[in-house]
């Protein structure tokens, strides 16, 4: 049944657009948020497990992580420049006045939050289903569904910066086929909006109020 073409396609349709439709509508309530995104990875994993899906942990070779990371530096100082310009009272204001903080979110940001997106966004997308695209309209199609689970934080701007990331993290995972390698990147794009205080749109409302009180 797992394998049934319209169980996988209501599948998709349900993880991809009604979950997230749900928070948009607030119909599901977004405290819930983070133990629905782990309940789908965990969905997604046992998928991939007992479909034998074609999912590989393989490492990545030098090359790729140079790539990746002449990329980032290019993107960073663009991004970096613009929200210095745009947002000066915000920009690195964590890092300087709240550290405690801002090194616990960049040790907790990638365990908890890039890990299940990206295999859920990436491994399990693009591992699960077949799609009659080419890899260009795959990677677009992905990355509209990536911007659209972040619509819940209702900015403009997280929409824009989460297509973007969708369109860069599907390429490097279509490419290099390496789900370490993709969540490293999604790691220092994640960094880089922790560093221009841009960071905070991405949290859940009353997430971060909520954390500051232990430091």
């Amino acid at each position: 049944m797992l394998q049934n073409k319209l169980y996988k396609q209501f599948e998709f349709i349900f993880l991809y657009a009604v979950l997230p439709a749900l928070f948009v509508f607030d119909i599901l309530s977004i405290k819930f948020l983070l133990a629905t995104l782990w309940l789908m990875t965990f969905y997604s994993a046992y998928i991939l497990k007992v479909t034998k899906c074609k999912f590989s942990l393989k490492l990545f070779d030098k090359n790729q992580l140079k790539y990746l990371l002449l990329r980032f530096f290019l993107l960073a100082i663009v991004f970096l420049f613009a929200s210095y310009l745009c947002t000066p009272e915000t920009f690195f204001h964590m890092a300087k006045n709240e550290t405690k903080l801002f090194i616990f979110l960049l040790i907790f940001y990638p365990l908890v939050s890039v890990l299940p997106q990206e295999l859920l966004y990436r491994v399990f997308f693009f591992s699960r289903y077949s799609f009659k695209l080419s890899k260009q309209k795959q990677t677009v199609l992905n990355a509209v569904l990536f911007s659209f689970s972040h619509t819940l934080f209702g900015s403009s701007l997280v929409l824009i910066l989460t297509f973007i990331g969708g369109l860069i993290f599907s390429q490097t995972y279509l490419k290099n086929r390496s789900f370490l390698l993709v969540c490293i990147e999604h790691t220092l794009y994640g960094y880089l909006l922790f560093v221009s205080g841009i960071g905070e749109l991405f949290l859940q409302k009353g997430t971060l109020d909520t954390i500051r009180t232990f430091f």
